[in-house]
This record gives C-alpha cells, sequence and structure tokens, in this order.
C-alpha cells in the first residue's frame, strides 16, 4: 500500500534535502527516503509555540529544518535538550505511541517537518534496512542513557560543565568562537544545575583559564584539559595518551 500524499503544505525539494541531511535519514539510500517524503508535511512555528506537551500521546515524527525548538521537561519547563536543523524528535515514540514525558516548543521563529507515526510504521514495514538503521540508533540512545545514569554525584558538576561546553563547542564554533546562543539559565538547565551553580563553575574554568564566558557564547582555550576533566582523568592524560598512541 502506497503511502498517502501529504496535504497542503507538503516538502519543497529545498526541504526534502536538508530532511535527507539529518542525521537520522542521512544514511538511507535516497530512493528509500523518497517514498516517506509525500506523506510528510511542514509546519512554521511561531516563537514559543508548542511542537507537543508533556502528557499527550506520541503520534509524529518530527525533522527540525530551521530555528530551534527546546525540548523541557514537564515541571517548570527546565530545558533539556535545543534541537536544530537537521534534529530528530519522536522517533522512540512511533513505536511506544505512550504519552510524552517531555514537551516541545520553538524558541523563536522555527520550521519543521513531520510524518504520521501509521505512515512511517508502513514505511519502515517496507525496508528492513531501516528497521536495522532505527535498531542501531536506538542502540546508542540507550548506551548514552545508561552512561547518565552511572554519572557521579552532583558534587562533580564541573565534569558535566564541560562535557557540556564540548559538546556546545563541536557543534556552533565559528571562527573559533562558540555562538551559542543560550542563556544562562537555559545552559543550567540543561546540565541540570542552577544558574549560581554554573556561574560558579564557569568562573573555574575561566580562572584555570580553560575557556573565556561571554553573553551566548564562549572561547575554548585549551580542549585537552577539558576533555580531562570532563572524563575525569589527571591532567595532561589525553595529551600523553595521544602522544604515544
Amino acid at each position: 500500500m502506497p503511502v498517502p500524499a501529504a496535504p497542503p503544505g507538503g516538502l519543497t525539494v529545498e526541504q526534502r534535502d536538508a530532511v535527507g541531511r539529518s542525521e537520522f535519514f542521512r544514511d538511507l539510500l535516497p530512493d528509500v527516503l523518497d517514498e516517506l517524503v509525500p506523506a510528510m508535511e511542514v509546519s512554521r512555528l511561531a516563537p514559543g509555540a508548542a511542537l507537543f506537551r508533556s502528557g499527550h500521546v506520541g503520534h509524529r515524527l518530527w525533522v527540525v529544518l530551521e530555528g530551534r525548538v527546546g525540548v523541557t521537561t514537564s515541571r517548570r519547563d527546565r530545558l533539556l535538550a535545543v534541537m536544530e536543523a537537521g534534529d530528530v524528535i519522536g522517533e522512540v515514540q512511533v513505536f511506544d505511541p505512550a504519552p510524552w514525558a517531555f514537551g516541545a516548543t520553538a524558541m523563536g521563529r522555527a520550521v519543521v517537518a513531520s510524518a504520521a507515526r501509521d505512515d512511517v510504521l508502513t514505511w519502515v514495514g517496507r525496508h528492513t534496512e531501516v528497521s536495522a538503521h532505527l535498531l542501531q540508533r536506538m542502540a546508542r540512545q540507550l548506551a548514552v542513557r545508561s552512561r547518565a545514569g552511572q554519572e557521579p554525584p552532583a558534587a562533580d558538576a564541573g565534569a558535566r560543565v564541560a562535557r557540556e561546553v564540548l559538546a556546545l563547542a563541536d557543534r556552533y564554533t565559528v571562527d573559533g568562537v562558540v555562538r551559542h546562543a543560550l542563556t544562562q539559565q537555559q545552559l543550567a538547565d540543561i546540565v541540570g544545575l542552577s544558574r549560581e551553580r554554573l556561574n560558579k563553575v564557569l568562573g573555574e574554568l575561566c580562572d584555570r583559564r580553560w575557556i573565556v564566558v561571554g553573553r551566548g557564547h564562549l572561547t575554548v582555550l585549551d580542549r585537552d584539559a577539558l576533555e580531562a576533566h570532563a572524563h575525569h582523568l589527571p591532567a595532561g592524560a589525553l595529551v600523553h595518551t595521544r602522544g604515544t598512541a
């Protein structure tokens, strides 16, 4: 049975290409992706608009095309993650349509593409390579969550902040500056600290001359030191390891 065509608001050629470049879809053959694209539709979100709310049943797979979407907890809307162009939301809920444990809200204007759960399941059922791809992706997510469950006590907040700084650097560095455009409260929410505690940790990293912090941006001065701190290694351990590899 063919996947139903999209209602008005379907993808343009440029938007289809953007979906194909996303981490979730980029390893699939273009012909395989093209079978799902006609079932996808595009939504334009105003700042603060909810993509979905905690407690709603997941029934769509979402791909961020433009802008940012913040994933938040059900309590006090604490920010958990920032999803940007190429990021996918809801792949687990496609197979387990339980109520969402979190919500998603546009952080400024955003454009997303989505496909209904039934259409995605029909598509997956026709392609074993897609099923294998999804299983690998979910296995990686479980591994990440397992490592998170083994986090040391909250007293070692420095390692968590160092890991987040490195993740931001990998994603947002432009001309040597990490232009993440997050507020301190948003960054504190992501790493699970109070704003006051985050400021103290950032101050400690600055005092060690590992980073320089500005409003909405930062600069990494010593990545090796940050990586060692993030993984609870002695100072210089990563440099030594790389030198003997």
